[in-house]
């Protein structure tokens, strides 16, 4: 699994399949609130996403996601967006510069593999040069052997298998 987040960072989960409801921006302020969050306080929010290059397919729910967290990030804070090559090509990085631009939030994203090094991966964020791993995560991550898209289809693959022998 996943592990290693710095005492400073609060992890909140979200079922991807729930996504289908149209709720994760209400989700998102209810889960702000229930942690007592108050506005205007983040200075960083990581947002890890499934998947790889941005197509723009769920841009619009996109800007609706940044649109409720928007009044929880304190004026100069920044979004990195935790996948691998989500900006690795033209369409991806078009897609990732409209959502910057039309949110009005500044958001980080990496145009190659992202996670441990062993796997092909690193932990830059290139759009922005940050490093996530002092960002959000302890020594503990090292533990991670994997990249996140690795992860994820890693994930996906237990999930099918997990739903094949129900039936």
């Amino acid at each position: 699994g996943f592990c290693g987040f710095s005492e400073d960072v609060i992890a909140l989960y979200y079922d991807a399949k729930e996504q289908e409801r149209g709720t994760l921006s209400d989700d998102l302020v209810a889960a702000f609130k229930s942690a007592e969050i108050p506005e205007a306080s983040l200075s960083n929010f990581g947002w890890m996403f499934h998947g790889s290059e941005m197509t723009g397919e769920h841009k619009e729910s996109n800007l609706k996601f940044l649109a409720a967290l928007k009044p929880y990030l304190t004026p100069d804070a920044r979004v990195d967006i935790l996948a691998c090559e989500l900006v690795a090509g033209e369409t991806g990085m078009k897609v990732f510069k409209e959502l910057e631009q039309e949110s009005g939030i500044n958001l980080a994203a990496s145009t190659d593999l992202t996670g441990n090094k062993s796997a092909g991966g690193n932990w830059i964020l290139e759009t922005d040069g940050v490093n996530v791993k002092t960002t959000y995560f302890t020594d503990a991550i090292d533990g991670f052997s994997e990249t996140l898209l690795g992860y994820a289809l890693h994930r996906k693959l237990q999930m099918k298998a997990r739903r094949g022998r129900r039936h």
